[in-house]
């Protein structure tokens, strides 16, 4: 059987459905597979973790903190694309 990293800084239900619930989030603005991929895992792997079977890790919470950084990026780049194509 593969084992887990357990989070020593997640030690509680709330905290680890926390991080879940953020993890799912991050999932809705990245799309699935971006966000599986960002934290270099197939899709199954990260339906697991999103359905609590796995743990989410401190390294998977900054790998799609790093992601969410880089989506935002790229949109912001392309607000301001349309804002100077708008004048």
């Amino acid at each position: 059987m593969t084992s887990v990293r357990e989070n020593t800084n997640a030690t509680s239900i709330g905290q680890r459905a926390a991080r879940i619930t953020m993890m799912q989030r991050a999932a809705g603005h990245l799309k699935q597979a971006a966000l599986a991929e960002a934290l270099g895992i197939g899709l199954r792997s990260l339906q697991s973790k999103l359905d609590v079977t796995r743990g989410v890790s401190d390294a998977d919470m900054r790998l799609a903190a790093a992601a969410l950084e880089q989506r935002a990026g790229e949109i912001t780049a392309l607000a301001a694309q349309m804002r100077e194509a708008a004048q």
